[in-house]
């Protein structure tokens, strides 16, 4: 399973909790990031996420936005608990046929 191309109106930083996942973010390579691992995606910027190892993968996203324009945009694929500013999303592997 994967997130599709995607912005937030405000800046992500991403801690991957679990895993190994891709992370394409317009303009840049493709990066792997493993649980510890952290990314930060300016505001605005398209990007995609996919699990990219054999197992469950998790990330906590934290979203810097104004409080007049609160991110509501979240990735349909995710399995999302919201926190106080936060999103917790676990992603399935995707296995390949």
């Amino acid at each position: 399973m994967a997130a599709p191309r995607h912005t937030h109106p405000g800046e992500e930083i991403i801690y991957v909790l679990e895993g190994t996942l891709e992370y394409q973010v317009e303009g840049q390579p493709p990066k792997t990031l493993k649980a510890g691992d952290v990314l930060f995606i300016p505001a605005g910027t398209i990007h995609s996420a996919r699990n990219v190892g054999t197992g469950h993968a998790a990330e906590l996203a934290t979203y810097i936005v104004e409080k007049e324009n609160p991110c509501s945009c979240r990735p349909s694929k995710f399995r999302e608990v919201t926190l106080v500013g936060q999103v917790w999303s676990k992603i399935q592997p995707i296995h390949s046929p």
